[in-house]
């Protein structure tokens, strides 16, 4: 029906119709055996939607493009053959040669499906990708900064990169994107902004032929496009920003991106003729003769209607504010979860959820997304303070008061009026219940211990000299007073360091000797091992092992290298609320404590982030000096001695 002849190789291609139509197809002879080493006849592709009319003529040409496919050990020329033909029948059809000789991914006719994918390796025209490129603005915690703040919106659109290399025209436009915290910026600070630091561009799924997508963007809608990346159609990529399965592309807009020419922008789509009868290769263009074009105009009819909403509340800039605080742990005395005992109280920090920028008329189908993240000013101190003292008295979001143990000396009566300096309770006292509010210190007083009395109210007890000489008896909230050291000497006038505890490397779990810290839980099971190093005695008892307890009080604390963690929550309220304020601040702490959520019934949870990871690795090895002008030095935990003692009155 008509051949072409490879100049660069001499083989030709020769074009058939067969009574079977999936035999119908291009063939080549290869005089030179260049395709094969026995040469001669060779079937390059068969399918039956060729189609070619049995009486017809095919005119054909041959295009050269970068080389891709090859045989091992091949004599091919260092560039492939792409045959171009028509028969004045078929749309104008191109086969890229060494891919269907050589290549394993042509596609075959099984199933109706199929017929589109072969069309679609067949036809000359690159197809346009459509399909509409949505995006989302969340916040990525581990950015500082947000580059969209001052931006006339951005646009993205997408072409499409075949398997043979040809590159389509742009697919439609998106929108135009504006993260929502500066449409509803209002009078919020410009920090707000970082709520929406990153766009999440996603990318609809395209033909299967299509090897790479390029995402285009621009500013507004009259700045000339810029390509942004090129990333696989199926596959994964290098590019970290790019996620395959979920086919969504993270830009920041931070980066230097090459623009795209003038002219593949005004070219919406390729044309190519329906039918052609003949066809030339022309200074690298493709040129028919003898063309049909056009198809028949299209009427939609289009019908409109007018959907009300109400007007979202005015004075409110949709934000939700996360401050910092120092709280109490929650939970009764002694029981399990918690680190709470005969009530003395830990303190942890922890967040307050500010929803007074939230109003509470929430219509139905909104979703609310809060990301934060934080780290401390140097590093994590981690302490247990029963038997011991807090660094400060602070509590809650805003407390002037960040003293530790004050330089004067004061004294307090015990029960049988004697002065004398103590932490806690004197060991006169046998309970709790003996302490009293007089034995409490004033508010902005030193640290110390913080407890509930006899009454009910919450106080602090002062550890001044709280490591002087007293009277000691079995139960640890004795606080921090010893009478002997281990020589049998007084202890000193002094502030404590270490606490009378075994610090936070052991589990204290909830049992019967639990008030005394043994090594046992309930029923006296042994569930976890105390902390140990050995080290030889100058005594000459040899290699000794004996129980460590770090992180025992504030001066003592288990230090770690701070750093950043993260977190995020999303959830949708699926029906219109009244007490909106109410709801979104107690769903975000239910999923953030890993709670049920209490309003679940108006609320779906979309996905959450309530616990992170840090990785520490300060690097250090055996025998390394410590310099205090180094920032190592401020990571040293002190370490106590414990010995083989199973209570810490002991």
């Amino acid at each position: 029906m008509g051949s072409t002849v490879d100049d660069l190789t001499g083989v030709l291609y020769f074009y058939v119709w067969t009574s079977r139509p999936s035999e119908t197809g291009v063939y080549a002879y290869d005089k030179r055996s260049v395709l094969s080493p026995d040469g001669g006849l060779i079937k390059i592709y068969t399918s039956e939607m060729f189609n070619f009319p049995p009486d017809g003529f095919v005119k054909g040409d041959i295009v050269y493009k970068k080389e891709k496919n090859r045989p091992q050990d091949s004599t091919i020329p260092d560039v492939d053959s792409l045959l171009y033909f028509t028969d004045n029948v078929n749309e104008p059809r191109k086969l890229d040669v060494y891919r269907a000789l050589f290549a394993d991914d042509m596609p075959t006719i099984v199933n109706s499906e199929d017929y589109y994918k072969v069309h679609d390796v067949l036809c000359a025209c690159p197809k346009v990708p459509m399909g509409n490129v949505d995006y989302t603005f969340e916040a990525d915690t581990t950015k500082e900064v947000s580059n969209f703040e001052n931006i006339p919106g951005i646009q993205f659109a997408v072409q499409g990169v075949y398997t043979d290399g040809s590159v389509t025209a742009i697919g439609p436009y998106s929108k135009i994107a504006f993260p929502p915290s500066v449409v509803n910026r209002g009078a919020a600070p410009a920090a707000k902004v970082l709520n929406h630091n990153v766009c999440k561009i996603k990318i609809p799924p395209y033909q299967e032929d299509f090897e790479f997508v390029k995402i285009l963007f621009r500013y507004g809608n009259k700045a000339s496009f810029r390509e942004l990346a090129e990333v696989p159609n199926q596959g994964s990529s290098s590019d970290e920003n790019w996620n395959s399965s979920t086919r969504e592309y993270s830009f920041y807009n931070d980066q230097v991106a090459k623009g795209v020419s003038p002219s593949d922008v005004a070219k919406t789509f390729d044309n190519l003729p329906r039918q052609a009868r003949a066809q030339a290769v022309v200074s690298n263009r493709l040129v028919f003769s003898n063309f049909r074009d056009g198809f028949d105009p299209y009427k939609p009819e289009v019908t409109t209607t007018v959907v009300f909403k109400n007007r979202p509340a005015e004075g409110t800039d949709f934000t939700i504010d996360i401050i910092p605080t120092i709280e109490t742990t929650s939970g009764p005395a002694g029981s399990p979860g918690t680190v709470n005992e005969a009530n003395v109280f830990n303190k942890v920090m922890g967040f307050e959820i500010d929803s007074e920028q939230i109003p509470d008329d929430i219509p139905a189908d909104t979703t609310i997304s809060v990301s934060f993240s934080f780290s401390p000013d140097k590093n994590f101190h981690v302490f247990d303070s029963r038997g011991s003292y807090q660094q400060s008295q602070h509590r809650g979001p805003v407390s002037g008061n960040f003293r530790g143990f004050p330089n004067q000396v004061s004294q307090e009566t015990d029960d049988q009026g004697t002065q004398r300096f103590f932490f806690g309770r004197d060991g006169n006292f046998e309970d709790v219940q003996d302490i009293t509010e007089a034995t409490f210190v004033a508010e902005e007083g030193s640290a110390g211990y913080l407890l509930t009395d006899n009454g009910g109210s919450e106080g602090w007890i002062s550890a001044l000299n709280s490591g002087q000489g007293g009277e000691l008896s079995g139960n640890s909230l004795n606080g921090l007073k010893f009478n002997l050291d281990n020589l049998g000497n007084p202890q000193p006038a002094v502030n404590a360091f270490f606490g009378r505890n075994f610090g936070v490397g052991y589990r204290l779990d909830n049992g019967a000797d639990s008030n005394n810290y043994v090594y046992k839980g309930v029923d006296g099971v042994q569930v976890s091992l105390a902390p140990e190093y050995q080290y030889v005695s100058g005594l000459g008892s040899g290699t000794i092992r004996s129980k460590a307890g770090y992180g025992t009080s504030a001066g003592a604390p288990l230090i770690i290298q701070g750093g950043k963690l993260s977190f995020n929550v999303s959830f949708r309220i699926e029906e219109a609320v009244a007490n909106g304020r109410v709801v979104v601040a107690q769903t975000i702490e239910d999923i953030m404590v890993r709670r049920a959520p209490q309003f679940g019934n108006v609320v779906t949870v979309l996905n959450s982030q309530s616990s992170d990871t840090l990785s520490v690795d300060v690097g250090i090895n055996d025998g390394d000096k410590i310099y205090m002008s180094e920032a190592k030095a401020s990571l040293i935990s002190a370490v106590a001695d414990i010995g083989n003692a199973d209570n810490p009155d002991a």
